[in-house]
């Protein structure tokens, strides 16, 4: 299965939520993440918090993050990115 959601550090601490918590907490339920930052799309295979800053350059984070469920079913369905 795949989902997509905005993730916006800025916007998860002024709601009361813990953007690193809520990061990781993803990381834990979901078999890849892929970021989509502009037009391209980039891998994220180990997701911390730590790492999604270095990633997208900046302290506060703003993209969108493609959720996929465990590879087995990610080829059952047949699912593709294309970079």
């Amino acid at each position: 299965m795949v989902g997509i959601i905005e993730f916006n550090s800025t916007l998860l601490r002024k709601s009361g939520a813990d953007p690193d918590a809520f990061l990781e907490e993803l990381a834990a339920r979901f078999a890849r993440i892929v970021v989509l930052q502009g037009n391209k799309f980039r891998d994220f295979p180990n997701p911390t918090p730590a790492g999604l800053r270095a990633l997208c350059g900046s302290q506060e984070v703003e993209v969108d993050l493609i959720l996929l469920t465990p590879a087995t079913l990610v080829e059952q369905f047949s699912i593709r990115l294309r970079a």
